[in-house]
């Protein structure tokens, strides 16, 4: 038996899809380093050339890395950037946008209100469940440590 389960896995070895890690780092580097590029333009041109504050600058970078992942994402330009730029394409922003126009356009056929709205929190729900208790927790943590030392 241990010698069949050797010979099955040396097979599987043997004619399995060879991965190429390190081109797929690279990918994914490429592509989250361009969407900061992009981030870190924009907030050149809203803070130097619109001569905005930096909270405005900033918010707007925010809600136009946001739009450009739906936009994206409606025009199936996304899927094949994530295919293609892995976890890079995933960036906190644009690929929470992503994750959430995903969805949406999904439930599209059921409606506005029990499709679109009962849908688009759908994958994120637990992000913000998860993300509430952890700062919550650090919060806390925090506290205990400024109050003992």
């Amino acid at each position: 038996m241990i010698l069949k389960s050797k010979k099955i896995n040396q097979t599987i070895k043997e004619n399995g899809k060879k991965t190429q890690k390190w081109l797929h780092i690279l990918k994914a580097f490429l592509v989250g380093g361009a969407f900061g590029l992009i981030g870190q333009g924009l907030y050149e041109l809203y803070f130097q050339v619109c001569q905005l504050s930096q909270d405005e600058a900033s918010l707007l970078v925010s809600l136009t890395l946001v739009l450009l992942g739906v936009l994206m994402t409606s025009f199936c330009i996304f899927d094949n950037l994530a295919k293609h730029g892995g976890a890079g394409s995933f960036i906190p922003i644009v690929g929470f946008a992503n994750a959430m126009s995903s969805c949406a356009i999904e439930g599209k056929s059921e409606g506005p209100i029990f499709g679109v709205g009962g849908k688009i929190f759908s994958l994120v729900g637990s992000v913000f469940a998860y993300g509430i208790v952890a700062t919550y927790l650090c919060g806390l943590i925090y506290y205990l440590w400024r109050v003992i030392l």
